[in-house]
């Protein structure tokens, strides 16, 4: 199943930004599409992402996903960047 999750608002990019400027950025930025939530009442997920440089999108998909009742939720990422 992919993921019903939207932008529920326009971000600034990520690059440049610091750990704690980049979790900032992306509180609120996610939400449920409409009419989903059943579906995801006490589910487990996955999410999948490529690159994982903080975490912080990441966090904010799972944050969104676990409000709004599944129960559990991993992550899986291709890659990992070493933010300096």
């Amino acid at each position: 199943m992919l993921l019903p999750l939207e932008r529920g608002h326009s971000t600034p990019p990520q690059v440049g930004l610091s750990q704690q400027q980049r979790r900032t950025n992306m509180q609120g930025a996610f939400s449920l599409v409409r009419g989903c939530q059943r579906q995801l009442q006490g589910k487990r997920l996955l999410l999948v992402d490529d690159v994982l440089t903080t975490g912080s999108t990441l966090d904010a998909c799972a944050n969104t996903l676990l409000e709004v009742g599944c129960r559990e939720v991993r992550v899986v990422t291709i890659a990992i960047t070493n933010m300096q």
